[in-house]
């Protein structure tokens, strides 16, 4: 008995249990939307109408995987001359008897525990680099740091980036030690990488005419790479960032084999599935024991309790065979199953009838379907069909990497690019203060420095001549290219002087390091000295 399939019930209106001696009380009349499907069909051929019984005994014996195989069975023996129940056309069924034409499809899913979200604020930063795996992330900053060491490396003395020329040509790098030259070197890479880093994420690479040619090039390679990738990563950002935030769960047939997880199935549907899907694991009743010989007898409490028992991670059953048992759909609701992807396969759902009544009942459903009053199977189905559970709908309520157009993108998915900015914003601010300091502690240090008022032990200075600079030598940026003078002609003018030292010109802006301060100053003035002195020589 199935209600509200098919069923006997007594005066009160109470369904008899499926095993019940009333079962086989042939008069107790039986009802369901099923057996009013049915009169409705013969009707329409003038007939007076069916006579239901009961299977029989040999048939149970004979086919003791299931009850409804075996009431195929019957009609196959001859025993009876129709079956009526939501019987699936199976390879193994066909065999046994004919059957009539389809009256419908019944879908088989695949039943998985209804997975959890994660809105934390961790799952929700993370998707910011889901659009690339995490070895295409380590790829992409292997190439920035390369780009910056090859940029510094083909940089010339016209270029943009000139500076990183003077760096390792001056006569600082040449009298540095290896660890100093290594620091610097390390310094320059990483401000070079900082830059294409700049280019990578704003999606431009800067073109400088005045570069040289290996520059040039390897700067067209990397513009189409950074086409490329923020083309790509702008295109999938916005799916990833609307996604549920669902962890991992078992989505189709095709996640089942690759997680290689075992299915529990109805044992008559275990040819077909095998066949369709021959890499699959599928479990059925007839492979395990049960403490209660009943739930071995219903093939849907059997794969309950195998479930139950973790001897599989999911069912395959069809939706109509739980969409009509009230029973059937608050297991699988406390369960948290619910029907997950495409369907896995159909089956046609038909009648076994004896071979000279096919034709006949075949076109009387034909009829039905088509007449201008419609005698349709889904019609009588859904009329009687209970109403689902309140605690559950046994659909899956998200998709998996299937964004909503709905959901709208939220600071939280944000997060991390927010973090990072004021982290940088931090950073950067506190190199800028302490950048300042130093600055002005180099300051206070030449304005409190005696002047020079002789070197090695000659008169003080009270020539009226200095020296003047051209253009180019007043603007150089590094303090060790003024030690470099002897090599520059210096042109003599009218000064003027104070007491007895020689007025310099400011240097404020030429100090960078504030250890290296004193030590600039006076090498800046000894080689302005020597400078005068090879001049007054001269003349």
């Amino acid at each position: 008995m199935w209600y509200p399939v098919h069923y006997k019930s007594n005066a009160d209106g109470e369904v008899y249990n499926f095993s019940g001696a009333e079962y086989y009380n042939n008069s107790v009349p039986w009802q369901g939307w099923m057996i009013d499907y049915l009169n409705a069909i013969v009707e329409m051929s003038g007939a007076t109408g069916l006579n239901y019984t009961f299977r029989t005994g040999g048939s149970d014996k004979a086919m003791n995987q299931s009850a409804y195989s075996a009431a195929v069975y019957d009609v196959g023996s001859g025993l009876s001359d129709l079956a009526v129940s939501v019987l699936w056309i199976t390879s193994d069924r066909l065999l046994i008897s004919p059957f009539t034409m389809p009256v419908a499809m019944d879908d088989m899913y695949l039943w998985i525990r209804e997975p959890t979200i994660d809105n934390s604020w961790n799952a929700n930063a993370r998707k910011i680099l889901n659009p690339f795996e995490p070895s295409l992330w380590a790829i992409l900053v292997g190439i920035v740091f390369l780009m910056g060491a090859l940029t510094a490396l083909f940089a010339g003395p016209e270029a943009n980036h000139h500076i990183w020329y003077d760096t390792f040509r001056n006569n600082e790098w040449k009298r540095s030690s290896f660890m100093a030259r290594a620091t610097t070197l390390l310094m320059v890479v990483l401000q070079s990488s900082v830059e294409q880093a700049h280019f990578l994420f704003g999606g431009d690479v800067s073109h400088d005419l005045q570069a040289t040619a290996s520059q040039k090039i390897l700067s067209f390679g990397y513009s189409f790479l950074v086409l490329i990738v923020v083309a790509t990563y702008t295109a999938n950002l916005a799916a990833f960032l609307t996604l549920s935030g669902a962890n991992d769960y078992i989505s189709s047939m095709n996640d089942a084999i690759d997680q290689e997880v075992s299915l529990c199935v109805h044992e008559v549907l275990m040819k077909d599935l095998i066949r369709v899907w021959p890499k699959a694991t599928f479990v059925n009743a007839s492979q395990a024991t049960f403490s209660n010989a009943s739930v071995r007898e219903d093939p849907n409490l059997a794969m309950l309790e195998l479930y139950d028992n973790k001897t599989c991670s999911a069912i395959v059953t069809g939706f109509i065979d739980i969409r009509n048992d009230v029973q059937l759909m608050e297991n699988f609701c406390n369960r948290s199953l619910v029907k997950s992807g495409e369907p896995v396969l159909e089956f046609p759902i038909g009648f076994p009838i004896r071979k000279e009544y096919m034709a006949a009942i075949s076109h009387l459903i034909y009829r039905g379907q088509k007449q201008e009053k419609k005698i349709a199977y889904a019609s009588f189905e859904q009329n009687l069909q209970p109403p689902l559970p309140n605690t559950c709908s046994l659909d899956l309520s998200i998709k998996k990497n299937n964004a909503d157009e709905l959901l709208a993108m939220t600071p939280l998915n944000f997060a991390l690019p927010i973090a990072l900015l004021l982290f940088c914003a931090i950073i950067s601010t506190v190199a800028h203060v302490v950048r300042a300091h130093y600055h002005g502690k180099a300051r206070r240090n030449i304005t409190n420095h005696k002047p020079i008022t002789s070197i090695t032990n000659q008169k003080p200075i009270t020539s009226t001549k200095a020296c003047t600079f051209s253009e180019r030598d007043r603007n150089m940026p590094m303090i060790s290219s003024l030690r470099d003078m002897n090599s520059t002609k210096v042109s003599g003018s009218q000064t003027h002087t104070e007491g007895n030292f020689l007025v310099l010109p400011p240097i404020d802006d030429l100090l960078t390091d504030k250890s290296d301060a004193m030590r600039s100053l006076q090498m800046y003035q000894h080689d302005l000295f020597e400078a005068i002195m090879e001049e007054k020589k001269e003349k």
